[in-house]
Parts: structure tokens; C-alpha cells; sequence
């Protein structure tokens, strides 16, 4: 009879609970003489993406190119060397945890900004640069008028023919001038 009860009453638990969600949150395990009920507890939250723009082991060298012609380039940082492994390693978890957002990806050249170049082992190159907010204007004569003003804390990944417009404020951060501080 105890052991009656404790089916019934898991039956209970199991209408009442699944009456609450949309899923079956309850699993009945008996054995000959006992009954265990085990709640699994589910939550409607998604887990974020993640995506992988670039992998570790693909990227040979980082360099980063653009700004004023009259401005002194750095030199390539390399993976073979303990400094480039270190400034890859961590630009590229700033760009693989970014977060995609919607803009414009392809807006024309404006000003020298400062781009990244990532030198691939295939010898492709995959390159970051900043966002761009643009609005065009048309006045009484028909004359168009484009401006644009870099998007703070939003970049630009170009890689053959993706173009994705990210939210990473570390990454655009870097790329306006905290790579000046790679030594």
C-alpha cells in the first residue's frame, strides 16, 4: 500500500508540474519495493552562440596597417614569437566573443583609420576595422552628402566574402590606439 501511495502521489507531482511548463520536467524511477521521483529543472534561457571567426592556429601573423601615411607602422607580430603569440591570443578572444549587430559593413574609404590584418596560414588575410555610422543627405538641387563617424565600440570582420559588423568595445579600443602599448 506505501508503495501505491508513492506512485500516486509522484503521478500528482508529474500532472501538477507538467501542467506548469511545456516540458516534461519529471522522471519516475521505481525499484521493487521504493519509487524515487527526480525533478529536472529546465529553464527557457538559450545559451549565446558562441562563433569562431578566426582560429588560433590559423592566424601566422598580425599586423596592424592604415592611419596617416606619415605615421610609423609597427612590425608584424608573429606566432613563432612569445610577444605575438600573446597579442594574437588575446585580440582574437576579443573578436571570437564578440557580439554580431546590425549596420552597415561597407561604407567606402573615409579618413586613415587604423586597420588589423590577421596573415594567415594559407596566405589569406583577414582584416578588422572600425564601424562607421553613415547618413546621406539630399539637398533642394539634388546634391547627395554622405558623413560618416566611426561606431564606438563596434568593428567590421572582412574575411573573403563575409562581412560582419561586431560589438566589441576591448577590440575597438585596441585598434584606435591600445596596440601603440604592445611591446
Amino acid at each position: 500500500m506505501k508503495y501505491l501511495i508513492q506512485i500516486l502521489l509522484t503521478c500528482l507531482s508529474f500532472s501538477v508540474i507538467s501542467a506548469c511548463t511545456s516540458q516534461s520536467p519529471v522522471a519516475l524511477k521505481t525499484t521493487e519495493n521504493t519509487a524515487t521521483v527526480q525533478l529536472v529543472v529546465s529553464t527557457n534561457e538559450k545559451p549565446k552562440p558562441t562563433q569562431q571567426f578566426l582560429n588560433a592556429g590559423d592566424v601566422n601573423s598580425l599586423q596592424v596597417a592604415g592611419g596617416l601615411p606619415s605615421n610609423e607602422k609597427p612590425n608584424p607580430l608573429w606566432k613563432e614569437e612569445a610577444q605575438g603569440t600573446k597579442v594574437i591570443s588575446k585580440v582574437l578572444g576579443w573578436l571570437n566573443s564578440s557580439e554580431i549587430v546590425n549596420g552597415e559593413t561597407n561604407w567606402g574609404k573615409h579618413g586613415y583609420p587604423s586597420i588589423l590584418n590577421f596573415n594567415l596560414n594559407s596566405g589569406q588575410i583577414a582584416v578588422v576595422e572600425p564601424a562607421y555610422n553613415c547618413d546621406t543627405t539630399k539637398d533642394n538641387k539634388g546634391y547627395v552628402t554622405k558623413r560618416c563617424t566611426t561606431a564606438s565600440g563596434e568593428i567590421v570582420f572582412n574575411y573573403e566574402s563575409t562581412h560582419i559588423r561586431l560589438k566589441s568595445p576591448e577590440l575597438y579600443d585596441w585598434l584606435q590606439d591600445g596596440w601603440k602599448n604592445e611591446n
